[in-house]
């Protein structure tokens, strides 16, 4: 990011950083709801890798 000018910044001290930062916004939003079902079944599968390789180090680790 680039930091802007006082006087522009003073003239418009609102208007372009909240369109900015809607836009920005929706634009994550909506690659999070491309990349959610993914996420989901990595974080489901690192968690099982996870467990697995607890158990196979000591099989004996069980709560």
């Amino acid at each position: 990011m680039y930091q802007q000018p006082i006087v522009r910044a003073k003239a418009r001290p609102f208007r372009v950083p909240a369109i900015d930062a809607l836009i920005g916004m929706m634009l994550l939003s909506m690659a999070a709801l491309l990349l959610l079902p993914s996420l989901a079944l990595y974080a489901v599968y690192v968690a099982a890798a996870l467990v697995a390789r607890t158990f196979w180090k000591n099989p004996r680790a069980g709560r």
